[in-house]
């Protein structure tokens, strides 16, 4: 998690491996939120340590994260999904 202009966000890549995810899947599942015109998603690619490309990764708010989660499957997914009393 980060803070800008005094706001949290939540990075893909963060939440690909906290949620036990392909990063390339969570990237398709925001790609399909912002296609259904959800907002919550800002790009920021990244760049690799050790060969120096440019990839694809997405900061999100609180709001975004929610919307992301909800979707996913798996043990981490249900104990979200339940504390967040979905």
């Amino acid at each position: 998690m980060t803070i800008k202009d005094g706001k949290v966000f939540a990075n893909s890549r963060d939440v690909a491996e906290f949620f036990g995810k392909e990063h390339r899947n969570v990237l398709a599942d925001i790609d399909r939120l912002i296609e259904q015109g959800v907002l919550d998603f800002q790009q920021t690619p990244y760049k690799h340590p050790q060969n120096g490309q440019l990839y694809r990764s997405y900061d999100m708010t609180r709001d975004g994260f929610t919307l992301l989660a909800m979707g996913f499957t798996g043990r981490r997914a249900l104990e979200f999904n339940l504390s967040a009393g979905v």
